[in-house]
């Protein structure tokens, strides 16, 4: 027997009410479920950025305690590269110096891309680095692209980039550089953080530089600015040993500036010391970066030439005289032009002699011979000149 319509009504009006309540109760139990889970999601990304804040803060007392811990410059070039990337995640990082002479910045050290595809130098106030040198300002740009700021370090440009001055105490050493093949925005805490690296890095190139210029200084003749005779003596050591060890040769030359306590006299001691220092020029320009070039003292000077046989020994002596031949000097009202020569002898080991002092001593019995032939000219070691008496010709 049906139930009567009423009755079915009301059951079903009673089972509505009932689903409705369900459904609310479920319904704040989901919201209640929610609101847990988005503070679990809270505290798991407020633990995520306390990760990364004490990950940060490590990277920075790591890389602090080492620019510290050294004072060689290639070291310290090396650490930076390294912080950039522990603490800004770089994936192209790269540090150029400053050689004010020039006013130009230098390639020191990169990291995330070859050398090769980036500029050696950059002139103070060209692109990105050079702009931010000259404003000694920070610069980022995150769209190169839109972008009305050229970046002309690169041989394929990248799609963003950040470069920061090295500045202390007003003197400007470089700049320091960050890139993306990608886009990239860095936020204000990352700009930051760069800002402080860069302040970091200055002050430990500074102390890098000053260690550096410390140590040159040590084994350089000032005026000149080559190797003293000290600093030559041990580097000359250094390369017959290798030679010995490698059975290579190695030639010496002896040059010696012709008439030079003369000139002196004439015009002075201030363009005496010119005419040293151009001679120091002319033999920087006219030698390879592994040959060994110092003051000997005076007027004196000595260029030892690793893997160098007496025949090539002899073209490069004859280089340098041409080369130096051709200089002109300031004289005085009666002659404001003047020239120079110089006279050179040249000694070979193992040939002439196996030890250092007795290589020297041939070089410089050459060197002898050569003056006593007329001077401005070049003269190779025999055995025959130790018959020679040695002694200075001005």
């Amino acid at each position: 027997m049906s139930l009567p319509k009423k009755m079915v009504e009301e059951k079903r009006k009673s089972n509505i009410v009932k689903l409705k309540k369900e459904l609310d109760s479920a319904l704040k139990r989901l919201k209640r479920q929610e609101e847990k889970l988005k503070k679990m999601k809270e505290i798991e990304k407020t633990y995520q950025e306390q990760e990364a804040l004490y990950a940060e803060i490590y990277f920075i007392h790591e890389l602090t305690k080492l620019l510290a811990k050294t004072l060689d410059l290639d070291e310290v070039a090396k650490t930076i590269m390294d912080g950039l990337v522990g603490i800004l995640g770089a994936e192209m990082s790269f540090l150029y110096l400053l050689d004010p002479e020039k006013n130009e910045l230098f390639l020191k050290s990169s990291q995330g891309i070859n050398p090769k595809f980036l500029e050696k130098k950059i002139k103070v106030g060209q692109g990105i680095l050079g702009q931010s040198v000259s404003s000694g300002k920070l610069i980022n740009i995150d769209d190169l692209e839109k972008s009305a700021f050229k970046c002309t370090i690169f041989k394929k440009t990248p799609k963003s980039i950040s470069a920061v001055p090295l500045v202390i105490k007003e003197r400007v050493l470089g700049a320091l550089g960050i890139a993306s093949k990608e886009k990239r925005n860095l936020t204000k805490d990352e700009l930051e953080r760069l800002s402080e690296i860069g302040q970091m890095s200055a002050a430990a190139l500074q102390n890098a530089l000053f260690y550096q210029e410390i140590e040159k200084l040590s084994v350089t003749d000032r005026l000149t600015e080559l190797y003293n005779h000290g600093h030559f003596h041990q580097r000359l050591e250094e390369e017959l040993s290798r030679a010995r060890r490698f059975g290579l040769v190695l030639s010496l030359i002896m040059i010696d500036i012709d008439h030079f306590k003369k000139f002196n006299d004439t015009f002075g001691h201030p363009k005496g010391d010119l005419v040293l220092k151009r001679m120091g020029k002319v033999l920087r320009q006219n030698v390879r970066e592994i040959d060994i070039v110092a003051r000997y003292g005076g007027e004196e000077f000595v260029v030892a030439l690793p893997q160098t046989d007496k025949e090539k020994a002899f073209e490069v002596a004859e280089k340098i005289r041409k080369a130096f031949e051709n200089e002109t000097f300031e004289g005085n009202k009666k002659h404001p032009l003047v020239r120079r020569t110089i006279s050179l002898g040249v000694a070979t080991y193992p040939i002439d002699a196996t030890k250092q002092s007795d290589l020297i001593a041939c070089a410089d019995q050459a060197l002898y011979l050569a003056k006593r032939r007329g001077r401005n000219r070049v003269v190779n070691y025999k055995s025959s000149n130790k018959k020679l008496h040695q002694h200075k010709i001005l």
